[in-house]
């Protein structure tokens, strides 16, 4: 029974997954059957899930609460949209469904679904990503998946912000977990996937990504080490940093040349800017701050006054809500949706987590660390992993305090 509802339940994450970052956005899948039929499935998972999340009982405890209120501040958000700049709830509905995805962590519970299963499936996108990254790379003149925009040579190298990066960052922290207190045939291999992530990470010369995927490898490889190995692995750690910067590898100099332009800029740097412009400014009157504008409304064939306003301050200023993190976040959902978020971290980060799950901790981090320049917080790249890492934290909160109906995890756990 358990074999056929697993089986079920997996093919659903999977396809739930793909959709929910596109695939990777290839461009040969652009138009055509396949976006209504992504709309349609993230829509058709969403709705499935509604009735758990209305009658759940046991998620109610530890992470489910603060999850409602970010999905119900997403939904008045559409009235900050339709009140404050005239945009219907259809127009609001449209991009909102990806934003959204919220309701599924409650399918997950109410479906028991196996945490360690559903890393595997991250583990095997995150395997894609690497192929796909290494694709794209050789063929940069090309796009071959997410927009033009981009791509763009700098910082020393041809830069691909490549789209998906919630499977890297939840199947890179999976795999150095695994590393160390997975089974030890299979080690080694985690290991090598790790390390693999951690070069196409360095590679997106994206500052506060590896800095902070840096900062989570050391601690984790020092977090349990005897006082010998901790110094040594400093010691070694210090070295190797003062040998790269010391180098003529044209991604540490553009990564130093970016870090000097922004420090020299201060207060003038866009994203100092832009933060303040969406905090302050943005939002045309009192309801919108409260309740959020709502998310922005643009196709190539029609838009709102809300999108075309988000598409002419991206033209005319530079300014992008996807850069200013959980402001980003405030200015499209409101005050309740940030309350939400502060809520679901500080308690996903006080779950008690046995050894082998420690990983879903370190994405939590990892998204908090680089909500307030990126859009990790809410970006459809990032969201159904950091569900994935919510419901992973849920299951060891209710196996730690209650029986109440799940399945047995004491094998995982």
């Amino acid at each position: 029974m358990f074999k056929t509802k697993d089986s079920l339940t997996g093919v659903f994450v999977f396809l739930l997954l793909g959709f929910s970052i596109n695939f990777f956005s290839p461009k040969a899948l652009n138009g055509g059957l396949f976006s209504p039929i992504r709309y349609a499935g993230v829509f058709l998972a969403i709705a499935v899930s509604i009735p758990y999340m209305l009658r759940a009982t046991e998620a109610n405890r530890g992470l489910g609460i603060p999850i409602k209120w970010i999905f119900a501040a997403q939904l008045l958000s559409t009235t900050g949209a339709f009140f404050s700049w005239g945009q219907g709830f259809a127009n609001s509905l449209q991009p909102l469904i990806f934003f959204a995805q919220w309701p599924v962590f409650f399918y997950l519970i109410q479906r028991d679904y196996p945490v360690e299963k559903l890393g595997n499936i991250v583990l095997i996108f995150g395997l894609a990503y690497f192929l796909c990254y290494a694709y794209q790379y050789m063929h940069s003149d090309t796009v071959i998946f997410g927009a033009e925009e981009e791509f763009r040579e700098e910082r020393g190298v041809t830069r691909i912000n490549f789209p998906g990066g919630g499977v890297l960052f939840f199947s890179a922290f999976l795999a150095l977990n695994r590393a160390t207190d997975g089974e030890r045939r299979y080690r080694l291999v985690y290991a090598g996937y790790a390390l693999a992530a951690l070069v196409v990470t360095v590679m997106q010369v994206t500052r506060q990504n590896i800095a902070v995927v840096l900062l989570i490898y050391t601690w984790h490889l020092l977090r349990r080490a005897k006082p010998v190995w901790k110094i040594g692995l400093m010691v070694a750690a210090v070295a190797a940093v003062v040998i790269v910067l010391n180098t003529d590898n044209p991604i540490v100099k553009g990564l130093e040349e970016q870090q000097s332009s922004t420090m020299a800029q201060g207060e003038n740097y866009i994203r100092v800017l832009s933060g303040t412009y969406f905090l302050t400014e943005f939002s045309p009157d009192l309801f919108a701050r409260v309740v959020g504008n709502g998310p922005p409304y643009l196709t190539a064939t029609s838009s709102s006054r809300l999108g075309e306003k988000a598409a002419q301050l991206k033209e005319m200023e530079g300014y992008y809500l996807s850069d200013v993190g959980i402001i980003g976040a405030y200015a499209m959902f409101g005050v309740l949706a940030i309350v939400g978020y502060a809520v679901l971290f500080v308690k996903g980060l006080r779950t008690p987590v046995p050894d082998e799950f420690v990983y879903l901790k370190y994405y939590i981090w990892f998204v908090i660390l680089t909500s307030f320049t990126s859009d990790s917080i809410f970006s459809p790249n990032y969201l159904m992993t950091t569900i994935f890492a919510c419901y992973g934290l849920q299951v060891c909160y209710l196996n730690s305090r209650y029986t109440y109906g799940l399945r047995d995890h004491s094998d995982q756990l």
